[in-house]
């Protein structure tokens, strides 16, 4: 251990230390999707990211396939049982390729992107709704 500060061989630390990795990948999700609009706007500069702007139905979709590759992640490694600490020894994941597996871990990250963009969407929306109504 590189701070000479041992830690007891302990499963819940263990559990714990998985746990807060994958939940700490969910909200980097959730960080990306509250500034979704400002990051766009710098990110939509770029040649291919353009072309999607201009065209919403390939947007659309390739929302669709990040959003299924994410949840597709989430049953493949068994997120759930690790966010409530159940000890998992190998899943479907581990046979896939490396490369395969990091893919879909930046989509898991992706779909907290999406749900939290589009629920922040909604909620905005449902306030200006209120306040037009109460004027």
């Amino acid at each position: 251990f590189w701070i000479s500060i041992g830690l007891p061989n302990s499963i819940f630390v263990h559990q714990l230390h998985i746990m807060s990795s994958y939940a700490m990948a969910f909200i980097l999700g959730m960080h990306i999707g509250m500034n979704w609009m400002a990051l766009w706007k710098r990110i939509k500069k770029l040649p291919l990211m353009g072309a999607l702007d201009r065209h919403p139905q390939v947007r659309f979709w390739l929302v669709v396939c990040i959003g299924w590759a994410g949840c597709a992640y989430a049953r493949l490694d068994h997120v759930g049982d690790r966010l409530m600490m159940m000890h998992i020894f190998r899943t479907p994941l581990a046979s896939l390729p490396v490369g395969a597996g990091y893919v879909l871990l930046i989509c898991f990250m992706g779909l907290g992107a999406i749900g939290f963009y589009y629920l922040q969407r909604t909620l905005a929306r449902r306030a200006m709704q209120k306040k037009g109504g109460d004027e």
